[in-house]
């Protein structure tokens, strides 16, 4: 969840904080650390390839700070819904790769429960075979996670308990006008997001 979304750089006031994950549209990255976890993983992009790769960093045992005076201008399109497909298998693409396991065990109830409403969701606006696409296309990743989730541990200083916590789980506001899907979704929760907080030192 994101405290300033909709707000003004005023708003947020101008001192430095740790932050949990940034876009990559406006990095200053130290190259040692972007090569020591691996760039951008190019097989997902659109969608996660920044966090993902901001995830990575953390585990590492990087800090990613956010210095509201440096302002950066970012021209861009409207998002559609043609980015649904990647950020569906992007997502579970990340956590299979970076989570322990321990916390994918933890996990599986919870997001029987989150992945049946998102489904549904997407089935409800028409988008059912972008989903199952989006399934589809996971598979077709998974052989190299063994190779994938080998190399984040070996580099790997922050425990998933140092990285995660709960949140209300994160919608597109212009994805659920009806006030039935707005209820839904102020009735459900994430319960594990990415933390300010980590147990290193600055990027």
């Amino acid at each position: 969840m994101n405290d300033w979304q909709g707000k003004t750089v005023e708003e947020r006031g101008t001192d430095p904080r740790v932050i949990g994950c940034a876009s990559r549209c406006g990095l200053l990255i130290l190259r040692d650390a972007a090569m020591k976890v691996g760039l951008f993983d190019e097989r997902y992009f659109l969608g996660k390839d920044d966090g993902d790769f901001t995830h990575r960093i953390k585990i590492a045992g990087f800090k990613i700070m956010e210095v509201p005076e440096a302002l950066v201008h970012h021209r861009h399109n409207p998002r559609g819904t043609n980015i649904f497909y990647y950020q569906l298998r992007n997502r579970w693409h990340f956590m299979l790769k970076n989570y322990e396991l321990r916390t994918l065990i933890f996990l599986f109830p919870i997001l029987l429960s989150t992945e049946g409403l998102q489904a549904m969701l997407l089935v409800f606006k028409g988008m059912g075979k972008t989903y199952i696409k989006a399934i589809s296309g996971l598979f077709k990743m998974a052989s190299s996670l063994p190779k994938d989730r080998a190399f984040v541990a070996g580099f790997r200083v922050c425990r998933d308990k140092d990285l995660l916590l709960g949140d209300p789980l994160v919608v597109r506001e212009d994805f659920i006008k009806s006030p039935f899907l707005k209820k839904g979704k102020n009735s459900t929760t994430i319960f594990w997001r990415h933390t300010g907080t980590c147990c290193g030192k600055p990027l």
